[in-house]
């Protein structure tokens, strides 16, 4: 078993792993964590050349008011069922972890919880919930309109999201990169 870095020749059977343990879509979804420029923040467990388990991140500067950290975001955590339980993925989270330190990474967000990440030393940090408001419910606006997203409503996008005082800060392209993969239905 050979556990390392991804090379960026291997990146598109990372994601079709991801895809076979997750859903159809990962590719899709996460441009900016599974892009060419980022394979050397996704680690990979090979078994006869074969991509068996994976940790990737994503490294992105945090502006909170004047401050500004250093944050990896953990995603498309994967071991293949036939390879599960021989702590594959806690060992490439440690290698994920050398790396983060070696960027000077301030703070690690994890979007699942318990088993690999507790061993890892992550705690819940915070409550996230979803209200769905029937649309009955909702009195009719006329100052308001509803209409498809047009890749000319870009920059009122950035430009509206650049003002929140806490956010990460992102280039154009992978502003737009994120926007792209956060519209695919699910």
């Amino acid at each position: 078993m050979e556990l390392r870095s991804c090379r960026l020749e291997e990146r598109l059977d990372a994601i079709r792993l991801s895809i076979s343990v997750f859903k159809e879509n990962m590719g899709d979804q996460f441009p900016v964590l599974f892009h060419p420029n980022n394979v050397g923040r996704m680690f990979v467990a090979l078994d006869e050349g074969h991509i068996v388990s994976m940790v990737n991140y994503h490294l992105t500067p945090v502006k909170i008011g004047p401050a500004t950290i250093k944050v990896a975001s953990v995603g498309s955590v994967c071991t293949d069922p036939k390879y599960r339980g021989q702590g594959l993925a806690s060992k490439l989270l440690q290698l994920a972890e050398q790396k983060m330190r070696s960027e000077s990474v301030d703070v690690v967000v994890i979007s699942g919880e318990g088993g690999i990440y507790a061993a890892f030393g992550s705690g819940f940090a915070g409550d996230m919930r979803e209200a769905k408001i029937p649309g009955a419910l909702l009195s009719p606006r006329t100052d308001v309109s509803i209409r498809p997203y047009a890749k000319t409503d870009f920059p009122v996008l950035r430009r509206l999201y650049e003002t929140d005082p806490v956010r990460f800060v992102r280039q154009a392209d992978e502003f737009r990169l994120l926007l792209r993969g956060q519209t695919y239905p699910d």
